[in-house]
């Protein structure tokens, strides 16, 4: 947050809900022409992921995501399973978020809005109305749950053997990775995206 500031942005903070969100985020309409996709509900903005992977990394065989609000998820996973129905897509969610149950059965047997987690970024229970029907007809039957010890060891590991400075919801994709055997699931080439870099210098996994 210091950084945005010392360059002049005006911050204002909110709960990492969608309901907090929404109105804070359509304020800016009211001034700049613009269009602003909702992660919780779109991903007219993310689909272009899934056509870089399709591009540049053809002879992949699946691709593993966070999840979140779904926006990204659901962008990604519709693109993929129209143009290279071979890909699978495989969703990896913190625990507590219940994503498998949800999307075989509709519904969440939880009324919290968040899920515990040190994986900030996609501590939002519920996926977007929008997102739903893509992600449970693509990606049902492939949801991971990790743990955030299982986090924070891949974190770890992106930090120090990548050298890439992640968030803990950038190394999501990873823990579930390493939590499955890809050789049992018939996999050769992975992609992972790792999506977040607001990393807390305060944060020490």
């Amino acid at each position: 947050m210091e950084a945005m500031k010392s360059y002049g942005a005006e911050l204002e903070l909110c709960e990492a809900t969608h309901h907090s969100r929404s109105p804070i985020s359509s304020n800016p309409l009211q001034f700049f022409s613009f269009m602003l996709p909702s992660c919780f509900s779109s991903g007219i903005s993310l689909g272009t992921i899934g056509a870089e992977i399709v591009e540049q990394v053809p002879d992949a065989d699946a691709v593993f995501l966070a999840v979140g609000g779904g926006g990204m998820a659901s962008g990604v996973s519709a693109y993929i399973s129209e143009v290279r129905p071979d890909i699978r897509v495989f969703l990896v969610e913190p625990e507590g978020k219940g994503l498998s149950e949800y999307l075989t059965k509709g519904e969440l047997t939880t009324d919290k809005d968040v899920v515990n987690t040190i994986a900030d970024g996609i501590r939002v229970l519920k996926v977007g109305e929008h997102c739903y029907p893509i992600l449970q007809r693509v990606c049902s039957g492939k949801v991971i749950t990790v743990s955030d010890d299982e986090i924070r060891e891949a974190l770890k590991l992106i930090w120090t053997r990548t050298k890439q400075r992640v968030e803990p919801s950038a190394a999501v994709p990873l823990a579930g990775l390493l939590k499955v055997s890809p050789s049992e699931l018939g996999l050769k080439k992975v992609v992972l995206i790792l999506c977040g870099g607001n990393v807390d210098l305060d944060f020490i996994p």
